[in-house]
């Protein structure tokens, strides 16, 4: 009769049960490792985008308007939703600074609009006081004038909050950014 040496059955099999262990938390490393540089590489894409869109902060907002066309400001695309909530996973602030970004976009949108309407309030006003002067009517041109000067105080307080809230919207960028560079981005 055979004798069976389970000294060695036991030994390979102990060796078998590390080497799949070893082999399947490799293969887990490497697929979070992956999806870890994708979903950074994802958000590095966002950033480079909403920053070249959004350009360099200034001390004036200023606009180029071609053939009647003004420029759009950023958003965080609809489609990145989910990339975003699972970067959680690298980074729990990327979340947090991604709302503020959100955040930041959405107020410079708005700041923006008000801004251009008042701007153009104040070239329908400026206009309509050369024309009174053309027509010789002084007392016209002085009551147009008084009402510019509310217009050109909002037209100011327009532009500092668009500047304010670009300088804010390109620190979260920076603060992504840095975050993103900790994960090979």
């Amino acid at each position: 009769m055979n004798s069976i040496n389970w000294g060695s059955t036991l030994a390979s099999a102990a060796v078998g049960g590390v080497a799949g262990f070893a082999s399947a938390r490799l293969q887990d490393y490497l697929r979070k490792r992956q999806r870890t540089r994708a979903l950074a590489g994802t958000l590095a894409a966002e950033v480079a985008r909403i920053r070249s869109e959004l350009g360099k902060p200034a001390d004036k907002y200023t606009e180029t308007h071609a053939f009647g066309l003004v420029p759009v400001i950023p958003l965080v695309h609809r489609w990145l939703e989910r990339v975003v909530i699972e970067a959680a996973d690298l980074t729990p602030s990327l979340v947090r600074d991604f709302l503020d970004l959100d955040r930041s976009l959405a107020n410079l949108t708005v700041y923006v609009d008000k801004l251009r309407d008042v701007t153009l309030r104040r070239l329908e006003l400026e206009e309509h006081i050369r024309a009174a002067k053309q027509s010789n009517t002084p007392l016209v041109a002085d009551g147009l004038r008084h009402d510019l000067e509310p217009v050109a105080e909002q037209a100011a307080f327009f532009n500092y909050s668009a500047v304010e809230e670009r300088k804010r919207a390109t620190a979260c960028l920076d603060r992504i950014q840095e975050a993103l560079r900790k994960h090979g981005q």
